[in-house]
């Protein structure tokens, strides 16, 4: 008999989050569940990548109401959902989702598992997280009473566990985003009609990310202009946000318009990856930066800032890649620099073989000795499954 798992979620965006929602949607319903997404309202991008296997339902009509009303006509909806349906199992992602989901399995004591996840850091000093007083005031007073809580990196394990009763330090896992498949090495194979991928005389960088605050893509930009001091590069930048018009306005004052590109979001960055010489990440902060896994299943060289949290567990503190403080454009510069100039690091993963099954590219794996095996969705996804068997007590 299959197991029932409800996806809670806000909304499906473009967002890092949500891709790895649909990822473990996926995953899961491989592995003998029945899988149905739970959405406040059904809006956002990612509706479209929903997998043919798993159920898509909303709770209510979009727009209908808003604040506090709305977060009370949700729970309304979703108490008649989970008596009709029934699901062993509530996972949800982000804070109103989380509180719904948790508060309702204090309600209902019997009904089911609930599990909530965390992608970002809690510190409420990172400005453009949701992470302010009132979420960290949820985490010590009420979501710490989830059956498990689940964060995507140690670092955020250990911002959870500080904050919450001492005798719930046991309720909180640490599980990888489910990031890696074998069809983005298909996807990496398309040809792209870039004329500085095909350019192999210039080296080129690739960032990739919102183009907002928290990825630092200004401090890039700086770093670049450093850089180009000694020597000719390219860089593209793939996403699109609230600081384009600042960052155009930052390329045009550093004289960089011949150098740099803002390319916009792309569904297949893929072959980006694969192409450039160097990957670059320039975040203030993280949670398990989804882009900087999928670059080293590439094989690219990667450079990444050193911020909070996420890039030095993935990078093995430095052992898969440049690690630099971050907001220092000079340092920045320097590692990037340094990766250019060692073509030893270019392909360590080997990942974009000619042949893309998944046992294939787990041999790779263990024969770089680079494991990134964890980030896949199949190892992922029955981390999950092992963990919610646990809850149900039942075997997986």
């Amino acid at each position: 008999m299959k197991k029932k798992l409800c996806i809670l979620l806000k909304s499906l965006p473009t967002g890092g989050v949500e891709k790895m929602m649909l990822n473990l949607a996926e995953g899961v319903a491989e592995r003998n569940y029945q899988v149905e997404i739970v959405l406040f309202e059904c809006t956002g991008s990612h509706i479209a990548s929903i997998p043919e296997s798993v159920n898509l339902l909303g709770l209510m009509p979009e727009g209908k109401k808003r604040g506090v009303r709305k977060l009370f006509a949700v729970a309304k909806a979703f108490r008649q959902y989970v008596r009709k349906n029934r699901p062993d199992v509530v996972i949800s992602a982000k804070e109103q989702a989380n509180l719904v989901n948790v508060l309702f399995r204090l309600l209902c004591r019997n009904s089911y598992r609930s599990v909530i996840t965390r992608h970002v850091p809690l510190d409420g000093g990172l400005v453009g997280t949701d992470a302010k007083p009132f979420v960290i005031w949820l985490y010590r007073h009420i979501l710490w009473r989830a059956d498990r809580i689940v964060a995507v990196s140690e670092g955020i394990a250990g911002e959870i566990r500080s904050m919450i009763p001492a005798h719930a330090a046991d309720h909180v896992s640490v599980i990888c985003n489910p990031v890696i498949d074998s069809s983005v090495f298909e996807k990496a194979s398309q040809t792209l009609d870039e004329q500085w991928l095909e350019d192999k005389k210039v080296p080129l960088m690739v960032a990739s990310g919102r183009l907002s605050h928290q990825k630092g893509f200004d401090i890039l930009l700086e770093a670049v202009s450093i850089l180009r001091e000694k020597m000719v590069v390219k860089l593209l930048i793939l996403g699109e946000g609230e600081m384009r018009e600042r960052l155009m306005d930052d390329i045009s004052r550093l004289s960089l318009e011949e150098d740099v590109r803002l390319v916009g979001f792309k569904v297949n960055p893929y072959p980006y990856y694969k192409n450039a010489d160097v990957f670059v990440m320039s975040s203030r902060w993280e949670g398990q930066p989804l882009a900087l896994i999928e670059a080293l299943a590439m094989g690219t060289r990667v450079v990444s800032t050193d911020c909070r949290t996420g890039p030095r567990e993935i990078l093995q503190g430095g052992r898969l890649g440049v690690l630099v403080p971050s907001e220092d454009p000079r340092a920045l510069a320097e590692g990037i620099e340094a990766a250019l100039r060692n073509p030893a690091n270019k392909n360590l993963l080997n990942m974009h073989s000619e042949t893309h099954s998944p046992q294939l590219a787990a041999e790779s794996f263990n024969e770089t000795e680079h494991n990134i095996q964890q980030y896949t969705i199949p190892a992922a996804s029955a981390e999950y499954d092992k963990l919610f068997c646990r809850l149900l007590g039942v075997s997986d």
